[in-house]
């Protein structure tokens, strides 16, 4: 969803903290929380030009840190060491 230029909203729960910017690059909200999840969603659609600058954020975010450059590169680093 980051690569095509949309912001996600997900649960902090397993890997996903380490993947989204809180505000920055996506919406994270605890997890089982349903009424965080309202407002999460609310928002969006109260505020839809900031979530599409967070959905171009994201898109950068994620091309450079999960990208194909960034992942040939990240096994190339460990191949070498």
């Amino acid at each position: 969803a980051m690569l095509a230029g949309h912001a996600p909203i997900a649960a902090e729960n397993g890997g996903v903290p380490e993947l989204i910017q809180p505000e920055q690059t996506g919406y994270l909200f605890p997890s089982g929380d349903v009424r965080a999840l309202r407002t999460l969603l609310e928002r969006v659609l109260r505020e839809p030009a900031e979530w599409t600058s967070l959905g171009t954020r994201a898109r950068e975010h994620a091309r450079r840190h999960f990208g194909v450059s960034s992942f040939v590169a990240s096994v190339t680093a460990h191949l070498h060491a």
